[in-house]
């Protein structure tokens, strides 16, 4: 059984997070399967509860530090040499960059998943030139990079030193659930949803503003946490529309809250491939979403939801005020938003894809000699 080494750089979960998970979880009767990551959290107890094993690797931070990113690369490599797994998949920027220099050196073929790059527009211009540099660095070591859009795929090949040949598109993929909203119910009050991190990715600043200006009755749902919720707050407050809106914080039932829901909206600067829009799409709800990277691979305008432009209050307003108003097109658009998901985005068609892209990857790198000899682990079992 092939042995696959999945690392990430945080445990706190998230998108990223709950990707990894899913493959860990969809893989592990057909993989040996492990994980490594910077410190424990959610995703460690998890992963510890199929009886995965899974590493710490204490110096992998998100912040960049040169001898924190040194150490790191260090125990990566320590790492590979002992467990020798046959394909490490690394996710987010910093875990790929490390594993990537850590298994060049140890001549074990790294995948990377980029889930949404950052040096793409939006994201503040200094950490767009860092992150460009860094992967301008390992990406010509990289076995294969997987993106989730075709739009990221076209910025690799546009902005990277990469052939197309090592870059596979594979859209992430969620479980479908029986727990369905019912948007076309009339409501006195149709709840607005989003579902997202209070930081300077998103824009919760805009939907507020958005719904400041609605004429039908509403309430909006925030659920998340998050270092800018206080700043969304006084904003709601300074508008008016703070008895509207609930500051949910974050929430274990956020499928429950989406089957109650008539509306889904995420707001972003910039994004990759939402898995948030997707539990919009599986729950059947109307996507009201920001026009950023890849997010029109998933709404369809006028079809699905509605796209707005990143800043353009208005037209966020116009949109959800049309929702708002008809129960009948709110139903329509769910129905095919929720079709959309099952044609497109479930678990089992993003296994299959990523297993393709596993066999492929070994198959290149088959003549390539596994992580040499075992030597001192620094990191910390946990089983």
């Amino acid at each position: 059984m092939k042995h696959v080494l999945f690392v990430i750089t945080q445990a706190d979960m998230g998108g990223a997070q709950n990707h990894v998970f899913d493959l860990i979880q969809g893989l592990m009767s057909e993989y040996q399967v492990s994980l490594a990551v910077g410190a424990e959290g959610l995703l460690t107890e998890r992963v510890k509860a199929l009886n995965i094993p899974y590493y710490i690797i204490g110096s992998l931070q998100r912040n960049i530090s040169l001898w924190s990113d040194f150490q790191a690369i260090r125990e990566m490599q320590s790492l590979l040499r002992k467990i020798k797994p046959d394909i490490v998949h690394a996710h987010s920027s910093k875990a790929g960059f490390v594993a990537r220099i850590a298994g060049k050196l140890t001549n074990t073929p790294v995948i990377f998943s980029a889930h949404g790059w950052v040096f793409a527009p939006g994201v503040p211009l200094m950490t767009r030139l860092i992150v460009w540099l860094m992967e301008v660095l390992v990406s010509p070591v990289s076995s294969g990079i997987i993106c989730a859009t075709e739009y990221d795929r076209n910025l690799a090949l546009k902005s990277l030193p990469i052939g197309k040949k090592k870059i596979s598109v594979v859209p992430y993929g969620i479980k479908p659930l029986d727990l369905e909203a019912n948007p076309s119910v009339p409501s006195d009050q149709p709840i607005i949803i989003m579902p997202a991190r209070f930081q300077q990715q998103k824009d919760q600043p805009m939907l507020i503003r958005a719904v400041a200006g609605l004429k039908h009755k509403y309430r909006l749902f925030l659920v998340g946490d998050g270092p800018l919720m206080e700043d969304s707050k006084r904003l709601a407050s300074e508008l008016g529309v703070q008895d509207k809106i609930a500051f949910l914080g974050n929430r274990t039932d956020l499928n429950q809250l989406l089957a109650q829901a008539h509306i889904f909206v995420l707001f972003s600067k910039y994004e990759g491939l939402p898995i948030s829009i997707m539990e919009g799409m599986r729950a059947g709800l109307p996507i009201v979403a920001t026009n950023v990277c890849g997010v029109g691979e998933e709404v369809d305008h006028n079809k699905t939801g509605y796209l707005i432009e990143s800043g353009d209050i208005h037209s966020a307003t116009e949109a959800l005020q049309k929702l708002l108003d008809s129960p009948e097109l709110r139903g329509q658009m769910g129905k095919q938003s929720q079709q959309k998901f099952l044609n497109e985005f479930t678990r089992a068609m993003m296994l299959e894809r990523i297993k393709a892209v596993y066999l492929s990857c070994m198959s290149v790198n088959s003549g390539i000699p596994n992580a040499g000899q075992s030597v001192h682990n620094h990191s910390e079992l946990k089983s």
